[in-house]
């Protein structure tokens, strides 16, 4: 035990003996010396706030001061584990949105245009030593940096911006700005893995020296409520729950942001609401100093933000159009046969009438990779015909809706999925990232709520074991769900930082508050019935607290899984919820059947105890949590003539058809144009979706 545990030890003991005196000095002060009774009553509920208080001081220290200090060697190995974590992830990802298969399209970029470009000198100006991030180090200890802000380029290719811009930047600071599909987040995730690979290439003992990038999707960034360093460090938790083991320290992605171990990668700033795009870009001017970090957004939207706030020294890049060569190029790539010549021939046309809706449509990798994925059996020569499709817009629409058809072949089955995909795409609005735990909150709140309180209230009312009993619990369980926010995950009953020693406290502290309360009973109604009462809140209460605690520290770890896509989250949350309703459930009864055993007959009370602790305690786990929740949305939306559907198995169908893609714990649509798209067949549809 170090010198400051013993301190902090002292201090408690020295702040409950003088708890213990004042509580004995007002209870003297009160005239009941003609009413035992009453005095015994004072006297055993001084004695119990005492022993809370003993026990919560030095829980209250500990978690105020933090009962680990991360060292730089839990950081290093956080880092090490988050970055290899996040290049299986991201190599997946950019096989997954066909980024890297068949081959990445050849898309160039140059410097953005002047009203949102800084001029070059402000780029490579070098920042006041110890505010801007650390130069990386090159592959080879004998290698200098790659930090040479002179050779910076006009122009280049996004397969080789690590190279050519990134590693160069004195103050980190990138902006990749295009339209729709103009490639801005392929390129950024092929940056993201050029990162990724680059420090894995250098030496351990360098390794250090470079930051670990971390995808963050802004749209789900509220900047008004939270800081950045808040949001990502949460964002971060959410996709890679292993950063919360106790090996890495109690705030693993805190220090990895502080120590300036991640870089920031932060797509979408357009997905952000007009007035919070500003305010973002704020956030990340203050809060984001000697952090390396790289933006996309759309011109408009970024021109706009820039006009409330800007972000100095930061490099300005445009992604610019793919031309007809290098889009014959990428179709061609890797056809053989039949297919081939079909894709020459739309190749051809392309470099051979540069002005048409085709080739104007096709000049961004959204497009041509819809364009492979859903011709790639077919002829795709309707594309050519400009009585067919004589706009851009017609072209891309049609691509969009070939997605559905290509992904659903059975008409069926794609009317069931797109109805639902459509009532999500218009729940989600602006917003990306598809949380499948957000599902509960589109419905009317009222609706969840007594779904959540009737089988609570059922419960109970049955446990009273008759009719007035079912009534009344009926009353207390909607009144409970009542008061249940919906679409709130589970939080854990005790903090983590909450371990065997504070547990002996605790037990400490009940089992004191027994005697207390027992000291109460033998003044007011006797020895024998006041050492029961006593012994029995004390044992009670301390055996199932204890037995609560050392189960919640048991299953904490459940959530905290290598895997973090959104069917395993939905799994482990599962797990988590029935494991709880257990272990309440268990700690309760036990608790209630200790009680009516030490006051009648202890084998009956005990499984009238555990029996109807078990029962509550299962039903409180089934009912408020994130899973139980999306379950019983489906069973509103059901019951209220929406119609039949298992959310999880759409959503997981609809990821393995390839219309959505993951993003850590969450879905998101393949394109942002296919979700719009989806959202307007929901706003032009009014009926609700029908079962399958």
């Amino acid at each position: 035990m170090g010198a400051g545990s013993r301190c902090r030890d002292v201090v408690a003991l020295i702040g409950a003996l003088v708890l213990v005196v004042v509580s004995v000095w007002i209870v003297r002060g009160i005239h009941t010396s003609d009413n035992p009774a009453v005095y015994g009553i004072y006297t055993g509920l001084a004695s119990l706030l005492v022993s809370l208080l003993a026990f919560l001081f030095p829980w209250w220290w500990k978690g105020r001061r933090a009962t680990v200090v991360p060292t730089a060697v839990r950081v290093t190995a956080a880092a090490d584990q988050f970055a290899q974590r996040m290049l299986d992830t991201w190599r997946q990802e950019a096989t997954d949105r066909r980024i890297s298969t068949p081959a990445p399209v050849r898309v160039q970029w140059q410097w953005g245009p002047a009203g949102v470009t800084p001029s070059l000198a402000e780029v490579i100006t070098a920042p006041v030593t110890g505010t801007g991030p650390s130069p990386l180090p090159g592959p080879n200890p004998d290698q200098l940096s790659l930090h040479e802000p002179g050779a910076l380029l006009e122009a280049g290719v996004v397969t080789r911006l690590h190279e050519e811009l990134y590693c160069r930047l004195p103050h980190g600071r990138l902006v990749l700005l295009g339209g729709a599909g103009a490639g801005k987040t392929g390129a950024m995730i092929l940056l993201l893995l050029a990162a990724l690979e680059h420090r894995r290439s250098v030496p351990a003992e360098q390794r250090g020296e470079v930051p670990v990038p971390v995808w963050l999707t802004l749209g789900g960034w509220d900047p008004t409520t939270q800081t950045l360093h808040q949001w990502a460090a949460a964002t971060m938790y959410r996709d890679h729950p292993y950063l919360r083991a106790p090996d890495y320290g109690p705030d693993a992605a805190g220090e990895l942001l502080r120590a300036r171990r991640v870089a920031l990668f932060l797509d979408g700033l357009d997905e952000m609401t007009p007035t919070a795009q500003g305010k973002a870009l704020a956030r990340i001017e203050q809060e984001g100093a000697g952090l390396r970090i790289v933006l996309s957004s759309r011109p408009e939207e970024y021109q706009q933000a820039i006009s409330e706030e800007r972000m100095h020294n930061t490099a300005v890049i445009e992604v610019q159009p793919v031309n007809p060569e290098v889009a014959r190029a990428y179709l061609l790539h890797d056809q053989i046969g039949a297919q081939h010549d079909r894709w020459a021939h739309l190749g051809g046309y392309l470099t051979r009438h540069p002005h048409s809706a085709a080739a104007r449509a096709l000049d961004n990798p959204l497009t041509l990779s819809l364009a492979r994925a859903t011709y790639q059996d077919q002829d795709p020569a309707p594309l050519t015909d400009p009585t067919q499709f004589s706009t851009v817009a017609a072209v891309r629409g049609h691509l969009i809706d070939r997605i559905l058809i290509t992904a659903y072949p059975d008409e069926r089955q794609r009317a069931h999925a797109t109805r639902w995909l459509a009532w999500i795409a218009y729940h989600l609005d602006s917003d990306q990232d598809l949380a499948w735990w957000h599902i509960p909150t589109w419905i009317p709140r009222w609706q969840l709520q007594l779904a959540v309180g009737f089988p609570f209230g059922l419960t109970v009312g049955l446990a009273f074991g008759s009719p007035s009993g079912l009534a009344g619990g009926l009353a207390v369980g909607l009144a409970v769900g009542l008061t249940v926010e919906a679409g709130k995950e589970p939080q854990a009953i005790f903090p983590r930082w909450l371990r065997p020693r504070e547990l002996a406290s605790l037990l400490t502290g009940v089992l004191t508050g027994g005697l207390g309360l027992g000291l109460m009973g033998v003044l007011a109604f006797g020895l024998a019935f006041g050492l029961a009462v006593g012994l029995a809140v004390g044992l009670a209460g301390g055996l199932a607290l204890g037995l609560l605690l050392l189960l919640e520290l048991w299953i904490a770890p459940l959530p905290r899984v290598a895997t973090t896509t959104p069917a395993a989250r939905y799994r482990t949350d599962r797990q988590t919820n029935i494991v709880r309703g257990l272990v309440v459930g268990l700690a309760g009864g036990l608790a209630v059947g200790l009680v009516v055993g030490i006051l009648g007959v202890l084998a009956v009370g005990l499984a009238v105890g555990l029996a109807v602790g078990l029962a509550v305690g299962l039903v409180v786990g089934l009912a408020f949590g994130s899973v139980p929740k999306v379950r019983l949305t489906e069973l509103v939306l059901a019951t209220t003539g929406a119609g039949r559907v298992k959310f999880i198995r759409v959503l997981e169908d609809a990821h393995h058809r390839q219309v959505l893609r993951q993003a850590g714990a969450v879905y998101q649509f393949r394109h942002a144009e296919l979700q719009d798209h989806l959202a307007t067949i929901h706003r032009k549809h009014t009926r609700p979706p029908t079962s399958t």
